[in-house]
């Protein structure tokens, strides 16, 4: 069974980023949402709420697998 890795989720995230070209500042006003809240991802300090990441994944043209890493885990 695979679940997220939140741990892994803010230097995906900043690398997505860096091959899109995309800024902080991009996705906060796409998102309508604070610099803050995008930094705090950044550095896997909190994760975006299911919206938000539903439509970061669309600005970063990207699937949701892409988007947020997941581990393997045993049951």
């Amino acid at each position: 069974m695979k679940t997220m890795n939140y741990n892994e989720f803010g230097s995906n995230l900043k690398k997505l980023m860096k091959q899109k070209g995309i800024k902080v500042k991009d996705i906060s006003r796409a998102l309508l949402i604070s610099d803050a809240a995008v930094y705090y991802w950044l550095k896997s300090e909190k994760m975006p709420d299911l919206a938000n990441l539903v439509s970061l994944a669309d600005i970063l043209d990207v699937t949701l697998d892409e988007l947020v890493p997941r581990m393997e885990i045993e049951l």
